[in-house]
């Protein structure tokens, strides 16, 4: 607190008087007693304004409280890879040749900042290990390198998979999750 934020006239008349501090405010935040100094790390839940309560107590017990509001401000946290992706990553992803596959990535990767800050997105990027040790990106505005049997939908997250026999083999899926700052998160997604 900042200093005079209270006054006790008791503290001019007797050398020995002190105030001591509480507070009314969510866990994360805490109040040294002795001196009145604020503590606390709040988390990504509690972005936004904080109402507090903060009192003075003189040795008598007479007390002076006032309301103040903390503003906590959002901070960009990093994507992170979901439970979704966690379990594919676990199990493996197994595709039969000739038939038709569809993966919602949507799910495969979260970042705490979509549920506060409006503007927050989060990009996916793929590319694919044909087997060769080379990432091909799979761009459906690159017609370059062609992948017929893969098709990614980035604006709805919906990767369609047909492979061939041609495709037959241990491929790798590169996975990039960014968001609006440039943090990723990324996974490596063994197909078979």
């Amino acid at each position: 607190l900042p200093s005079g934020a209270f006054r006790d006239p008791d503290l001019l008349l007797n050398l020995g008087e002190q105030l001591h501090y509480e507070l009314e405010a969510p866990s994360w935040l805490q109040i040294d007693a002795a001196t009145g100094t604020l503590t606390g790390t709040p988390g990504p839940g509690d972005v936004g304004i904080t109402p507090v309560v903060v009192r003075a107590i003189d040795a008598s017990g007479a007390m002076a409280e006032q309301a103040v509001s903390i503003t906590v401000a959002n901070v960009n946290d990093a994507p992170f890879r979901s439970e979704a992706l966690l379990a594919v990553l676990e199990e493996g992803l197994s595709i039969d040749n000739g038939s038709l596959h569809q993966l919602d990535l949507s799910a495969w990767f979260s970042d705490p900042d979509l549920g506060f800050d409006p503007e927050e997105i989060l990009n996916l990027e793929l590319s694919l290990d044909d087997g060769t040790g080379r990432f091909i990106a799979l761009d459906p505005e690159d017609e370059s390198e062609p992948m017929a049997w893969l098709q990614w939908d980035a604006a709805s997250s919906q990767l369609t998979m047909a492979p061939g026999a041609s495709e037959i083999g241990e491929h790798y899926l590169r996975v990039v999750a960014s968001d609006r700052a440039g943090r990723q998160a990324a996974a490596l997604v063994p197909l078979s």
